[in-house]
């Protein structure tokens, strides 16, 4: 899920305001050889219709605790 704005899902990928961009993926003994990624472009407004019914929705709260996670994560792993 790339999306300019938080769509209240697991695996959002925010570009940053970068209209354009690359992806680089990679598999490892996936179930069929050389499986190609597909995409494709969604209105947020129809977002939850496309997906799975379980999908998990993650609030702006659940969401900001994640990036501070991270973010101490990130400054201890790299702390000098």
């Amino acid at each position: 899920m790339i999306a300019l704005a938080d769509p209240g899902v697991p695996n959002w990928l925010d570009p940053a305001g970068h209209p354009e961009g690359v992806i680089i993926y990679r598999y490892k003994l996936a179930a069929e050889k050389n499986p190609v990624p597909t995409a494709t472009l969604v209105k947020v407004s129809e977002l939850r219709d496309r997906l799975p019914e379980d999908t998990p929705r993650v609030t702006p709260a659940e969401r900001s605790a994640d990036i501070e996670a991270r973010r101490r994560h990130a400054a201890r792993r790299w702390a000098s």
